[in-house]
């Protein structure tokens, strides 16, 4: 799992804040790095080296995991979302502080906390397992991410065969606003957990099907889905020529002014 470079670069900052360095002053003590180089540190552009985190950590009195990581609580959430269970996580957000409680109760004696977060993998994976609800089995994405397109793609192709409009279907999907709908049918986000399943009653499927079934829409709704993309599309290029047409018209007309 790599660190996130923005969430490091707010760590790097503070570091340098609470010890009162400004950049220049942090970057000679940290092989004479220019100004730049740490301003680039904090913006989350990159991260240090090995060796200049090394180097920071210890003049800042903290540690590299936790430049890298934040807190191990935070590097725990980290770790979950990075093996698959950003959906599960986001429904059940206490349960990486459970996760660490039980670390914290079990394990001080024998780990350091604050350091070597990776080794305690899997720890964190084992005791997560005990949290962990098969109920949700529908909305653990391990191997593969379900597609918000796909998806929405799906969404519209049960809308349309119900012959609801994106109003009348949000109604039907917990009083969703037509914006709601659109933005799913577009690809611009994932129903929550609960419409999932609501969308996934209502064209009597399961919420993995939904999620993930490459073949969930008939080949009827696919050739369907398919002529109504290309009626789009050519709308949309009578659009462009007429664009077209509009700017050579003012053109010519700006030019002719300019002639006369």
């Amino acid at each position: 799992m790599k660190p996130n470079p923005s969430e490091a670069g707010k760590r790097i900052k503070q570091l340098r804040l609470s010890c009162g360095f400004t950049m220049e002053e942090l970057g000679r003590k940290i092989d004479n790095s220019p100004r730049a180089t740490i301003s680039n540190w904090e913006r989350g552009t990159n991260l240090p080296n090995p060796q200049k985190l090394k180097l920071l950590s210890t003049i800042t009195n903290s540690t590299i995991d936790w430049i890298k990581w934040g807190t191990l609580e935070e590097y725990i959430t980290s770790y979950l979302i990075d093996i698959g269970y950003e959906l599960y996580i986001k429904d059940f957000p206490e349960i990486p502080h459970k996760v660490f409680k039980d670390i914290q109760e079990r394990y001080s004696n024998t780990f350091s906390l604050n350091k070597d977060y990776e080794l305690l993998n899997p720890i964190i994976k084992n005791i997560f397992t005990k949290y962990y609800s098969k109920d949700f089995e529908d909305y653990r994405d391990i191997e593969v991410k379900p597609d918000p397109k796909k998806v929405g793609r799906k969404i519209r192709s049960i809308r349309k065969k119900l012959g609801l409009t994106m109003q009348e279907f949000g109604y039907e999907v917990s009083n969703s606003p037509r914006s709601t709908v659109s933005t799913w049918e577009h690809g611009g986000n994932l129903p929550n957990k609960a419409k999932l399943k609501k969308i996934a009653d209502i064209a009597n499927c399961s919420v993995e099907d939904l999620l993930f079934d490459e073949g969930f829409i008939s080949e009827k709704s696919q050739v369907k889905l398919i002529n109504e993309l290309k009626e789009e599309n050519s709308k949309l290029k009578e659009k462009i020529k007429y664009y077209e047409c509009l700017f050579d018209g003012i053109e010519s007309l700006l030019n002719s002014r300019k002639n006369s």
